[in-house]
């Protein structure tokens, strides 16, 4: 009984099911969000995308700077290091960004309150 009362606690804090379906404008605007949450996704896809190869670029340039193949591997184990240790740190600034954010993604999207989700700080 006692776990009972504890989910029924629980499903009342985050479970915030709409009372009744969207219908006419609601909707209208509803798909024109997700039509436009969709285009911004495509586009920051895009943007990253093009990050990452830049990136990628600049470490083969970097190793390339020397020819002695034991320093191109340092050079190589080293900058991988450095992004390592870089999204670790990030981890410990912001842990609500770890992970793909997909599955809170769809709980936002469902009505489900998730503090800090979409912080300044979330999103860097």
């Amino acid at each position: 009984l006692r776990s009972s009362v504890q989910f029924s606690a629980m499903e009342d804090i985050y479970v915030h099911a709409p009372s009744k379906p969207a219908t006419g404008f609601a909707l209208l605007q509803m798909l024109l969000f997700l039509a436009l949450m969709g285009c911004l996704t495509s586009l920051a896809a895009l943007t990253l995308n093009t990050g990452v190869a830049r990136l990628h670029q600049m470490r083969l340039q970097l190793v390339n700077v020397t020819e002695d193949p034991h320093m191109q591997f340092a050079t190589w184990v080293a900058s991988a290091s450095v992004c390592a240790a870089l999204a670790a740190a990030l981890m410990r600034i912001a842990p609500r960004a770890a992970g793909s954010g997909i599955p809170e993604f769809k709980a936002h999207l469902d009505g489900v309150a998730i503090v800090e989700f979409l912080s300044p700080l979330t999103l860097l």
